[in-house]
């Protein structure tokens, strides 16, 4: 078992690691300045089973995506609906908490 489970214990549906990616992506765009968010939808038609983040640039949303460590800008995930937005404090609050 990764420490990721012991710093995650409990979690929503979303079984994968977007949501701790989200989390990253969305801290490192903190740490640089950047206004972010979290979006939390769905994939395949599973409900809330997917979380991706976005960092407002130069005026306009982006969304973030892991390479490796860095985070960079990307695309917004292959067959991602978001429909619900959270800040990084309150999508860390529900995926802690389950």
């Amino acid at each position: 078992m990764s420490w990721w489970h012991y710093l995650f214990p409990k979690r929503t549906t979303m079984d994968h690691l977007c949501g701790h990616e989200a989390i990253y992506c969305a801290r490192v765009a903190r740490h640089n300045g950047y206004d972010q968010r979290v979006w939390l939808g769905s994939v395949k038609g599973e409900k809330d089973n997917h979380a991706q983040a976005q960092a407002k640039i130069n005026g306009v949303w982006e969304w973030l995506e892991m390479y490796g460590k860095d985070v960079i800008v990307g695309e917004m995930d292959r067959d991602f609906k978001p429909t619900r937005e959270y800040s990084l404090e309150n999508f860390w609050f529900l995926w802690v908490t389950g």
